[in-house]
C-alpha cells in the first residue's frame, strides 16, 4: 500500500531559557512572514504561522517535545509549551501523537516518563531519539499517527455473493448482526483493530482488515473475507447438490438452462 505524506515544520511556542529571538540589546529579533507587510518579533511570527498551519493546513500534528536529555534545556523548559499546542491541538479536535525526544528511548526513566504524559494527555506518547531513529521507528510513529484518526462512518466491503443472497437468508444475516454489533464506541481508527478481532472469531469470517480510510471524510472501510469452503456450502444450500468444482458448477448452470 502506498500513501502521499506532507509534512509541515512548525517552530510553535519557544521555551523560557532559548536563545536566538533576542538581538544583542535584548530586543525581540524581528522577521517578515506571508500574512503581514511589516516585520513581526520572532516569538510572534512563528506563533501565528504554526497556529495558521494547525488549522488550514494540517491533518493530524505530532507534537515533538523532550526528556531534556538532547541540549542544555532541561525538562522544565518544555512543560508549559508542551502543555500549551497539545491544548491548542484538543481545542481544534486535530488528531496527534507526541513524540518524547530522547538520547535514551530504550531507558526506564524515558518510558516511565512517555507512559505519564500519555496518561496525562491522553494520546500515545513514543520515546524516540530522532538523531538517530531508522525506518522502522518511522513506520512505527506514522502507525500510531494513522491510528488516532477520528471516525465518524465505518462502511463494510462483504463478498459480493453473500450481498446477493436474499436479505433473509441466514448468512446474509448473521453478517449484518455481526457487523452491527462490532461497531459500538468507534472514536478513532485504533478502535476499529477492535471490529476486526471480533468479527474473525466468527466462524463464516476468516479475515477482516482496513482496506481504505478517507481522512477528510473520517470514514474507514473495512473488508470482510469468507472462510473457505463457505460459498460451495451456500451454493449446495440453494441448489440442492455438491458443487466440488468449476465444472460441477457449469454442468448444473447448463442443465437449468436446457430446462427453460
Amino acid at each position: 500500500q502506498k500513501a502521499k505524506i506532507k509534512l509541515v515544520d512548525c517552530v510553535e511556542y519557544v521555551t523560557k531559557d532559548s536563545i536566538g529571538y533576542e538581538d544583542e540589546n535584548c530586543n525581540p529579533r524581528m522577521v517578515k512572514t506571508p500574512w503581514f507587510q511589516e516585520e513581526l518579533p520572532f516569538t510572534e511570527a512563528a506563533e501565528i504561522g504554526t497556529n495558521k498551519v494547525i488549522k488550514d493546513h494540517a491533518t493530524i500534528g505530532i507534537v515533538i517535545t523532550s526528556d531534556g536529555t538532547i541540549t542544555d534545556l532541561n525538562r522544565s523548559n518544555y512543560e508549559e509549551v508542551e502543555e500549551n499546542i497539545i491544548n491548542e491541538l484538543k481545542v481544534l479536535n486535530k488528531p496527534f501523537i507526541v513524540v518524547l525526544n530522547t538520547i535514551h528511548p530504550n531507558s526506564n526513566e524515558s518510558i516511565n516518563l512517555s507512559n505519564k504524559l500519555s496518561k496525562k494527555y491522553e494520546v500515545p506518547v513514543l520515546p524516540i531519539s530522532i538523531e538517530t531513529m531508522n525506518e522502522n521507528d518511522i513506520t512505527n510513529l506514522l502507525r500510531e499517527a494513522f491510528y488516532e484518526f477520528k471516525v465518524d462512518y465505518i462502511k463494510f466491503n462483504i463478498p459480493d455473493w453473500i450481498g446477493a443472497l436474499n436479505n433473509t437468508h441466514p448468512l446474509k444475516m448473521k453478517f449484518i448482526s455481526k457487523m452491527k454489533e462490532s461497531t459500538t464506541n468507534i472514536n478513532k481508527v485504533r478502535d476499529t483493530q477492535n471490529i476486526n478481532i471480533n468479527l474473525e472469531e466468527n466462524d463464516e469470517i476468516a479475515s477482516s482488515y482496513i482496506s481504505y480510510i478517507d481522512a477528510d471524510n473520517d470514514e474507514v472501510t473495512i473488508t470482510l473475507e469468507a472462510k473457505e469452503g463457505l460459498y460451495e456450502e451456500t451454493l449446495k444450500s440453494l441448489i440442492g447438490e455438491n458443487i466440488n468444482s468449476k465444472g460441477d458448477l457449469i454442468k448444473i448452470l447448463t442443465d437449468l438452462g436446457k430446462g427453460k
